[in-house]
This record gives structure tokens, C-alpha cells and sequence, in this order.
């Protein structure tokens, strides 16, 4: 529709900016993300019909799929920075954000996709990493819990559930997947195992300058909507004695050898003997049919001197 005497068509003018990225709706408001600031374009009646005013300037955006909206919360990753709008734009505090940003291919940054999995309060990104052309990695933010966690799987977009039961992901092979539903992987005849895992960052006592020493592990997991007969995940616990170095492979040495057992549901306990200066728990499952949830896990440690 042409502007006319006749009726409300018009143009709104962005203050700062020289190229419009993006936009978002919200259930009040249109957020429009240029190179440069963010935007929020809002009903506002007659005679001007919209409004605009800007919420934030020095406020980048990776590419023009890289925002999601919640509710009348926005997310979006920026070129360095991962950003929310809540009334007012804020950075999001992100532990793995050297790991995102200094990992991802920016020759190809116009593909990074963000999605929403309203199911578990997450909102997740896509992206390349250094060398890849397509997206192949993911970082995921939970607003509920406020934590972070990555991983690699390649997907170049997504719609969360509406009418059906599970979010929609599409990956550069050209299937589409049903994300969050089934337990194994169906791209293959037979569907093979998912091979899941969780790992933790390290554990350390008085900032490393002591060693640990690991004698048991009180596991706290379910098996809840797994369809194998005995569904088992193993709880690994890995040692280190040096922020750079290696952890200690299972066979290099028996005192220090990384501690691998089976953990069944109902198990009470696990006893081990582990030792260095700092400590890192893993569980991961590579069986087909199995489901499982990691809750609280406990650790016995004591202190064993610094040498």
C-alpha cells in the first residue's frame, strides 16, 4: 500500500544503524536488530499508527536468524557477546563463551540459526565451527536454570513444537528430524545407539594447590522411558595434575588410572580409589533403547597432601 491522504501508510526512520539485519516479533512488539542497535517498533494508534525507539546501540547480531523470541523476552547471539531484551538489553553471563566465539567459522556466520525447545526452557544455536561451511556445533542457553552447555550436531534450522508434540530441525544432509523424540538414531538401518554423554568441568580443592583423593561415588540417576531390559550408563571419574596436561589414561598408571563403572538404576554406591589435583565426572551410554537423567551425584574426597 502506498502512502495517501487516505490512509496510514508511512515510513519510520531508524536513528543509527546502516543496515537492517533482522527482526523478531514479541507478543507486544516488533524488535528490529540492525548492524549496529536494536530497535522496538510498537503499536501506538492513530495518526502515527507505529512507533519506534531505540533500546540499545553498540549491539551486534551474527546473522539475521540469530535472535528467538520468548514470551516478550528476546535472545540472540552477537558477533562476541550473547545478548536478551527484556524491556531493556542486557548481556548473558556465559561460561563457554571463549569456546563459542574463538571456534566458529566467521566466513560463514550468516548461517548461525537459533531455536527455540520451549519443552526444556532452552534456546539453542547453530553454527560452523573454524573449519567447517555448514553448521555443526550448537550452544545451548537454559533461562530456567541459567546454565550453559555445547556440543556438536548439525542442524541449519528449527521450529519448536506447536501442533505436534516435538520441535522440528532440519540438517544440511536434508532430512528433517524430529527433535526430543525416540532414543535412538534413525538415520541409519538399523537404528543405532545415540551414544549420549554429560561431562562436568573440573573439581579441584583450594584452587589446585592439593591433591584429592576419590574413594566414592554415591550416584543419583534414572532410567525413567527406557525400553531396553537393563538399561546401564557408565560414570566415569577422570584425574589430572596439571591444568594443562592430559587426564590419566586408564592404563598409564594403576594408582592414578581414570575410574570407569557400570551405573544401574537403584545402585547406591560406587567405590573407587582415584587421586590427583583436580577431578572431572562423565556419563554416557551406548545402548540402544536407554533414557536416562543425571540428578545430584555425590563424590567423597579428602585432601592428600600437595606433592
Amino acid at each position: 500500500m502506498a502512502y495517501a491522504a487516505h490512509n496510514t501508510a508511512g515510513e519510520l526512520r531508524l536513528g543509527t544503524g546502516s543496515t537492517i539485519i533482522g527482526a523478531v516479533q514479541t507478543k507486544q512488539q516488533v524488535i528490529v536488530f540492525t548492524d549496529a542497535s536494536v530497535h522496538a517498533l510498537q503499536y501506538i494508534g492513530a495518526p502515527f499508527t507505529f512507533g519506534v525507539q531505540e533500546v540499545s546501540s553498540a549491539t551486534s547480531i551474527i546473522s539475521p536468524n540469530a535472535m528467538v523470541a520468548v514470551g516478550d523476552i528476546v535472545f540472540w547471539m552477537g558477533k562476541n557477546e550473547f545478548y536478551m531484551y527484556d524491556g531493556a538489553v542486557s548481556q548473558i553471563p556465559c561460561d563457554v563463551k571463549e569456546y563459542v566465539f574463538s571456534g566458529i567459522n566467521m566466513d560463514q556466520q550468516l548461517k548461525v540459526y537459533a531455536g527455540h525447545c520451549s519443552s526444556f526452557s532452552e534456546v539453542w544455536w547453530f553454527y560452523p565451527s573454524t573449519d567447517s561451511p555448514e553448521n555443526d556445533r550448537y550452544v545451548v542457553y537454559n533461562y530456567e536454570q541459567r546454565v550453559w552447555y555445547y556440543g556438536a550436531m548439525p542442524r541449519t534450522a528449527w521450529a519448536d513444537r506447536s501442533v505436534l508434540m516435538f520441535p522440528i530441525s532440519v540438517s544440511p544432509d536434508g532430512f528433517v528430524y524430529y527433535q526430543e523424540s525416540g532414543l535412538n538414531d534413525g538415520s541409519v538401518s538399523p537404528p543405532v545407539a545415540l551414544a549420549p554423554y554429560i561431562e562436568s568441568s573440573v573439581i579441584d580443592m583450594g584452587d589446585g594447590d592439593q591433591f584429592m583423593f576419590a574413594t566414592r561415588v554415591i550416584p543419583d540417576m534414572t532410567f525413567r522411558n527406557s525400553t531396553n531390559a537393563a538399561p546401564t550408563a557408565t560414570l566415569t571419574i577422570k584425574a589430572r595434575n596439571f591444568p594443562g596436561g592430559a587426564y590419566f589414561a586408564s592404563d598409564s598408571d594403576p594408582v592414578t588410572k581414570t575410574t570407569s563403572l557400570p551405573v544401574e538404576q537403584f545402585t547406591n554406591e560406587l567405590y573407587v580409589r582415584l587421586r590427583g589435583r583436580s577431578m572431572s565426572l562423565r556419563v554416557e551410554s551406548n545402548q540402544t533403547n536407554t533414557a536416562w537423567r543425571l540428578g545430584d551425584p555425590r563424590l567423597d574426597l579428602r585432601t592428600d597432601g600437595r606433592k
